[in-house]
């Protein structure tokens, strides 16, 4: 994220609007906002507002994606720390929760069939 937000003007009403336009635009906020914040990315303080999820999941997001957290891959090494990030910074948590629970019944019934 640092690089492309030095390799040259970047458009940020186009960052934002493209963000806006998909289904998770809060993404777009917490990983330009760890480039801001780690890296010292170059990234407009309008386009992170503009971007931004409510306080709560802001706070969340920073604990979340912490530089010693991303640097140890603690995401990475714990399933549910990775499912509470999803559930818990999602725009909608609903629709988050719905796939979780889909997963779990899924996982369950895989495992009372057995092998085969």
């Amino acid at each position: 994220m640092k690089l492309l937000a030095l390799a040259g003007p970047l458009d940020w009403r186009a960052v934002v609007e493209r963000a806006r336009g998909t289904a998770f635009p809060h993404a777009a906020w917490y990983a330009w906002d760890a480039a801001r914040r780690l890296l010292g990315a170059p990234v407009p303080e309008s386009a992170l507002a503009a971007l931004a999820p409510p306080r709560w999941q802001q706070v969340l997001a920073r604990r979340f994606f912490s530089g010693e957290r991303l640097v140890g891959a603690a995401l990475l090494d714990s399933r549910l720390a990775w499912m509470a990030a999803k559930v818990l910074l999602a725009p909608r948590m609903d629709s988050v929760a719905r796939y979780g629970l889909r997963r779990v019944r899924n996982a369950v019934r895989a495992r009372l069939r057995g092998p085969g």
